[in-house]
């Protein structure tokens, strides 16, 4: 009885390591795959895609633990766990990132945008500028600029519209 214990005992835990390794490959491809790999995803698609990945992480830890013998299952549990934990805050730290990059690149085709409208139909020069006070301020506030950078891009926009008019 006890050889046989500690022979299953062996068993369970090599199950358990290899049930970690092949975890942490899942992860090691699903976020850094060369073609696709949820690191290397930019702006607005890694914002879409960051649900779909956790919860497929969060899927094969499951599918992984369930097929282990529940001695190997709890051996596996903690080390799974910590690896998903671990994943899913480099999930969420690219995806704050890059949310920041996809808001900010709306707000500059915004003002890009009005700028020319405004130039092609002069009677939009209101609406234009008061879109591009709005899209600067919103890029200010996210992006933490001084008062002075702020009023520079304002002033900046107002001569776009200006000189592209008279151009």
């Amino acid at each position: 009885g006890g050889a046989a214990f500690e022979i299953q005992d062996e068993i369970d835990t090599a199950t358990a390591k290899l049930a970690d390794n092949q975890y942490a490959d899942l992860i090691r491809s699903t976020l850094y795959d060369d073609q696709t790999g949820f690191m290397y995803t930019q702006g607005g698609n890694s914002v879409a895609q960051r649900q779909s990945v956790s919860e497929r992480l969060e899927a094969e830890q499951k599918r992984i633990l369930e097929g282990l013998h529940p001695s190997a299952r709890t051996r596996a549990g903690a080390s799974l766990t910590a690896r998903y934990q671990r994943s899913l805050q480099q999930v969420d730290q690219h995806t704050s990132a890059q949310r920041s990059v996809f808001l900010n690149s709306a707000s500059e085709a915004r003002i890009s945008s009005s700028i020319n409208d405004a130039i092609y139909n002069p009677d939009q020069v209101g609406q234009s500028l008061s879109i591009n006070r709005q899209e600067i301020s919103d890029l200010a506030a996210r992006e933490g600029w001084a008062p002075e950078v702020t009023a520079l891009k304002l002033k900046e926009s107002e001569t776009k519209i200006h000189s592209g008019i008279i151009g």
